[in-house]
């Protein structure tokens, strides 16, 4: 079974209980909000279980398929989780494809990774036998497009509303970043209170204001390597109010975009294309 969206995702698991999960789910996702929120909406049914993390870049084979092979005590299921399957040797990774088609039901395996090829054998096999959640990154624009729709999803979920010119001003100053829109967010609710929708004056009021455009030029001075501007635009940033998280977040966002636009050209792409 596969998904190619957080959303349809999520609804497969509603009414669902740990015991009626597929064994094995892979989730792919280069967002890494996206990935964390499809494991995290796995893992809420398996309340009660033992649950046991490992790392791809640093997992031994044997610990690891020893959790994967073991029986429930007295009954109770075990959910195993591996993080960053991209970073495992061929050994291991061929060793999990194998495991795939035979798996322990008694476990509830969630591996996840940015990415893997999409013609890898890991990869077919979760489709064919397991659920492969495998999300694609959007464009920078497309980010841009959904956002607000997403700004006020989230609010909805939280039992709240939040006015449209509220939502495209916390848009356009914080961005696409959803993990720190979300803290912004979580704040906006702290602050209204009991009031019912977040207006335009509590964003004002809340929410720390980044000056996109400053920002994009403090990415261009650090590409030049120019340290006294950088260090310039920076102490003018924090003046302003700006947090050291914030603007990491946003300065690692345009490389991002600068990265994918490169990215486009490189591979004959059109200005239409950018």
């Amino acid at each position: 079974m596969k998904y190619s969206t957080l959303a349809s995702y999520q609804k497969a698991l509603e009414g669902l209980e740990a015991s009626q999960m597929a064994p094995v789910t892979l989730v792919l996702a280069k967002d890494d909000y996206e990935r964390k929120q499809a494991i995290e909406a796995a893992l809420a049914l398996c309340k009660g279980w033992d649950v046991k993390r490992f790392e791809g870049d640093c997992v031994q084979r044997g610990p690891l398929f020893d959790e994967l092979n073991a029986m429930p005590f007295l009954g109770l299921g075990s959910c195993i989780l591996l993080h960053d399957v991209d970073k495992l040797d061929k050994g291991t990774a061929d060793a999990l494809a194998d495991y795939v088609e035979r798996p322990n039901r008694a476990v509830r395996f969630f591996m996840d990774a940015s990415a893997l090829p999409p013609k890898s054998k890991l990869v077919k096999l979760c489709e064919e036998h397991a659920v492969l959640c495998s999300i694609p990154e959007l464009r920078p624009w497309e980010k841009e497009q959904q956002i607000e729709g997403w700004i006020r999803s989230f609010v909805k979920a939280e039992g709240r509303a939040i006015d449209g010119p509220a939502a495209s001003m916390l848009a356009r100053q914080l961005g696409t970043d959803k993990q720190l829109l979300e803290g912004e967010i979580e704040k906006l609710l702290c602050y209204v209170g009991e009031r019912k929708a977040i207006t335009v004056d509590d964003v004002t009021a809340i929410c720390a204001c980044v000056n996109l455009d400053t920002v994009w030029q403090l990415g261009e001075v650090l590409l030049r390597r120019d340290g006294g501007k950088a260090l310039s635009i920076t102490r003018k940033l924090f003046a302003d109010g700006m947090t050291f998280l914030t603007l990491l977040w946003q300065v690692r966002g345009q490389f991002q975009t600068s990265f994918q636009i490169c990215s486009i050209m490189d591979g004959g792409g059109s200005a239409g294309q950018v």
